[in-house]
């Protein structure tokens, strides 16, 4: 054998030997950090080919008035209802125009399991809105009996907007004015009707208390019903929409696991206060939810505000794989009355935890944390924090999840934990699977770090805090 193949044979030798070992370091080494960024520049470059290389994939148009079946042609855009009809694959385009108001749900059927989705918005001016609103336009629509205004929101002839959904279309989760003001003192029972803008609902009449025509008061009213707005799946880019107006969840997922889900530059705005469970009264309603599992998101560049629960949320109940690489970060919180909660356990099988493995949670800005609508509204307002965390056994003891670099302000609790089965999460288990880096506070009078059944907070802490204005 001459010394040129030789040198050949000893330079593939010691080449492979390199792959070798870098395969098991990779597989010895908790690698989520490396996979996770490769998920990320993967949605990073997905997004920036489908936006710039019109030649793969399908681009189409959504206009508020669009009449083409095809909605290929941005001069000749589809409706809403029609892009639901719809099937779309790899690197295709759907985007919404920008200033015009989509009154609907979007829930689309893919087929792109090689590729991502992106929705998105065409055109000039303002994000396009994705609205759950009816808006009334007949204020002679309301009959007075007393001091008792109520309304048949049947009636279809008198409204304009999303329509009545086949999910509870009379569960309204509260009512907005024209001026942007929200009314969500939502009661049980028409007897509870006893404060100024109290509303109630039974069948497909809703009835409030005021001594006057509401529409004439209160001008154009938006009646916001029971529905989540956007459902989302794996494999999908969604950017600069302004999501509003939902009694449930805004962006929630359509398939039972979801990943490699990228969201930026969104609004998402006046969410949730619908009933759960009719029987104990639950409202709820989430700003981002992802449940029982989801692999490989980022959230960023957004805006959530007047969300009735949490603003992002990570939680679970089932023997699903759980949560791995959960990013949220360069985000505005607003008026939320959690910012965001966690939870994952597999209910069926006690003691089997599902995994909750590198959320971050970075760079976020949180103003008036339980101060906002939904705060006001709710049953139990002990839930109202800027980290929500549920019992020990809903929460697995090698949870990896970090909180730096957040600046809240005007907060009314820091922490929560919930006494469920007399279990709430304990000080070890806070300190075992949180890491709170870098993170600044500015606290008001009434600002607690610790809540749950009781107020936990610790005074010398709460000084030393106040002084440092950081935690």
């Amino acid at each position: 054998m001459n010394r040129k193949l030789k040198k050949i044979i000893a330079f593939i030798f010691i080449l492979s030997l390199i792959i070798f070992i870098c395969v098991i370091i990779f597989n010895l080494l908790d690698n989520s950090e490396i996979k996770y960024d490769i998920a990320i520049n993967k949605m990073l470059e997905s997004e920036e080919k489908i936006k710039s290389d019109l030649s793969t994939g399908t681009t189409y148009y959504i206009s508020s008035d669009g009449t083409s079946t095809d909605g290929t042609d941005i001069n000749n855009p589809m409706s809403l209802t029609q892009a639901k009809t719809k099937t779309y694959g790899n690197d295709d385009r759907i985007l919404f125009k920008r200033g015009d108001t989509f009154y609907g749900t979007i829930s689309l059927t893919l087929n792109n399991t090689d590729g991502f989705v992106y929705i998105g918005a065409y055109g000039e001016g303002e994000r396009p809105i994705i609205s759950g609103a009816n808006i009334l336009i007949d204020p002679e629509a309301w009959i007075k009996e007393n001091n008792i205004y109520k309304i048949d929101l049947s009636n279809s002839e008198n409204f304009v907007g999303i329509g009545q959904l086949n999910w509870e279309p009379y569960n309204i989760a509260f009512i907005e004015d024209e001026n942007g003001n929200i009314y969500g003192d939502r009661k049980r029972y028409l007897n509870d009707l006893t404060e100024n803008f109290d509303f109630y609902c039974e069948n497909q009449f809703l009835y409030m208390k005021l001594d006057e025509n509401p529409s004439e008061l209160l001008g154009r009213l938006k009646f916001v019903q029971r529905c989540d707005l956007v459902k989302i799946s794996s494999n999908m880019i969604i950017e600069d929409l302004n999501i509003q107006n939902c009694g449930a969840h805004a962006i929630s997922k359509k398939n039972e696991t979801i990943e490699n889900v990228y969201i930026k530059n969104c609004i998402i705005q006046n969410i949730g206060g619908s009933l759960q469970v009719p029987e104990s009264f639950t409202r709820y309603g989430n700003g981002i939810e992802f449940w029982n599992q989801a692999k490989n998101t980022l959230v960023e560049n957004c805006i959530l505000r007047n969300i009735f629960d949490t603003g992002y949320t990570l939680q679970g109940d089932s023997n699903l794989d759980g949560f791995e690489n959960n990013i949220f970060r360069n985000n505005i919180l607003i008026n939320c009355s959690y910012d965001t909660e966690i939870f994952s356990y597999d209910k069926n099988n006690p003691g089997k935890q599902s995994k909750i493995e590198r959320y971050i949670y970075e760079n976020n800005i949180s103003i008036n944390q339980g101060r906002g609508w939904g705060y006001e509204h709710r049953n139990d307002t002990r839930v109202a924090s800027v980290l929500v965390f549920w019992a020990n056994d809903t929460l697995p003891d090698k949870a990896d999840i970090t909180m730096r670099d957040n600046i809240y302000f005007n907060f009314r609790n820091l922490y929560y934990t919930y006494n469920v089965y007399n279990n709430p999460v304990s000080n070890e288990k806070y300190k075992s699977v949180l890491k709170s880096e870098n993170n600044k506070l500015y606290m008001a009078e009434d600002s607690t770090i610790l809540c749950g059944e009781g107020n936990y907070a610790n005074t010398a802490v709460l000084e030393k805090i106040r002084s440092r204005e950081e935690f």
